[in-house]
């Protein structure tokens, strides 16, 4: 009883930190021009501050701080070393965030600085070792040492870039994970770690900007800050409760965390694969994304907002289902294959038949130029 009661006031106060520090930090973004421009590709009309990532960041950060002060580090879900490397990692990809927001970092730099941050994450929180079972069906996979480092960088930079993805309209991002992280609980009936309840409430405060909930609040965007920081935070809290390497017990097996982060990541390998085949780079932008082709059915925002999040929780619900039902691994891993599979054939298809150029500059897209 004790231990929901102080869950839910670390929750209340992540989200209150993340929710004071936005009225606070708006003023500050725009004199320094941390501003998300209209253009051709975005929706809104007015510039809006991208200090997202930094209210939930702080807000988690200082919400933990004061949680291992009171209750003792010791009686925290992950040991105290864990979580600061968790932090020193996040904090180098929200300023990487940042940095991006203000001056376009080149590709280069965001790859290297991502992987700077991974390798924090292995080398000072002792992660050197993953049991992924036996996932495609053809036998037990177990990596250690550099194994490990480069599976943990390639996961840490693939969700960076899923959700940076997916953070194209208005509370998707944070939406998406709120739906997969209360899904996923609910039908598992699993309790949520602190650490985790912190982060969820952190961006249920930066929600409540962005969604226009208040109208006294300051709209604000995650910016790449926040989705860089967002994504790598989600990437190693997962492989965390995946492999018991952070002081919890394995609480999912590996193939699981696959679905509680099924829609950006299949539509992050769609959106990649599409453009590869039609000769564009996987980091251009662009407006060939799964919420893009929502938008454009014309829609209204509210309905459009549902739909994608009704979606982006299906994934973890299934995902979930699938582990307390205990089906074997190499089974889940082919079902969210085909289901990705299925979501490039749809979303492609759709977007030819929608016949608008989704590469901004373009007149037309490799997509129409193949019909």
């Amino acid at each position: 009883m004790l231990e929901g009661v102080l869950n839910i006031l670390a929750w209340l106060i992540a989200g209150a930190l993340s929710f004071s520090l936005i009225i606070v930090l708006a003023p500050v973004a725009r004199a320094f021009r941390l501003v998300d421009v209209p253009d051709e590709r975005k929706i809104h009309s007015s510039e809006v501050p991208l200090i997202g990532g930094v209210a939930v960041f702080i807000g988690f950060a200082a919400t933990f701080v004061f949680a291992a002060i009171v209750l003792g580090p010791q009686n925290m879900s992950m040991p105290l070393a864990t979580v600061m490397a968790v932090l020193a990692g996040g904090g180098l990809l929200l300023v990487t965030g940042l940095i991006d927001d203000l001056i376009d970092l080149a590709v280069s730099w965001r790859v290297f600085l991502t992987a700077t941050a991974a390798g924090i994450f292995t080398t000072f929180a002792g992660f050197n070792e993953l049991y992924l079972g036996d996932l495609f069906g053809f036998g037990e996979l177990h990596l250690s040492g550099w194994e490990c480092t480069l599976f943990v960088g390639v996961c840490v930079f693939g969700m960076v870039n899923a959700f940076n993805m997916l953070d194209g309209f208005d509370g998707i991002l944070g939406l998406n994970l709120v739906a997969a992280f209360v899904s996923f609980h609910l039908v598992t009936g699993f309790a949520p770690s602190i650490e985790v309840l912190m982060v969820v409430g952190a961006l249920c405060g930066y929600l409540i900007s962005n969604l226009g909930i208040a109208q006294s609040v300051p709209r604000t965007f995650i910016g790449d800050n926040g989705s860089m920081l967002l994504g790598y935070l989600v990437a190693v809290l997962l492989l965390g409760v995946a492999s018991g390497n952070l002081g919890t017990d394995r609480q999912i097996a590996p193939v699981t965390a696959l679905y509680i982060v099924g829609l950006p990541l299949v539509d992050m390998v769609t959106v990649t694969l599409r453009r590869i085949a039609n000769g564009v780079s996987p980091f251009r932008p662009g407006r060939d994304h799964f919420h893009h082709i929502v938008i454009n059915t014309s829609a209204p925002k509210p309905v459009a907002i549902a739909l994608i999040t009704l979606l982006g929780a299906t994934y973890p619900t299934v995902g979930a289902m699938m582990l307390v039902y205990d089906v074997p691994s190499p089974a889940q891993f082919w079902a969210i294959y085909g289901l990705g599979v299925l979501h490039f054939g749809v979303t492609t298809t759709v977007l030819r038949r929608q016949n608008k150029s989704v590469y901004g500059d373009r007149q037309t897209d490799s997509l129409q130029a193949a019909k």
